[in-house]
């Protein structure tokens, strides 16, 4: 609970509009991207022995980090 108020705090102190008032919200990241249609996948590192690089298409109900 320290963190949360910390994070709290931190966010309502800031000059920015969007910061202050995402200090409403202290559990939620600050920005969200989720895809809305049909997006392309392509790894941030591949190796240099592949013969192609492994890319994808993914839906919006599956989420992709990294």
């Amino acid at each position: 609970m320290k963190r949360i108020q910390a994070v709290r705090d931190f966010r309502a102190s800031s000059k920015r509009a969007a910061t202050a008032k995402a200090s409403e919200k202290p559990t939620r990241f600050m920005t969200e991207n989720m895809p809305k249609s049909n997006y392309v996948v392509v790894p941030k590192v591949s190796s240099e022995r592949r013969r192609y690089i492994p890319m994808g298409f993914f839906t919006p109900d599956i989420l992709c980090s990294d």
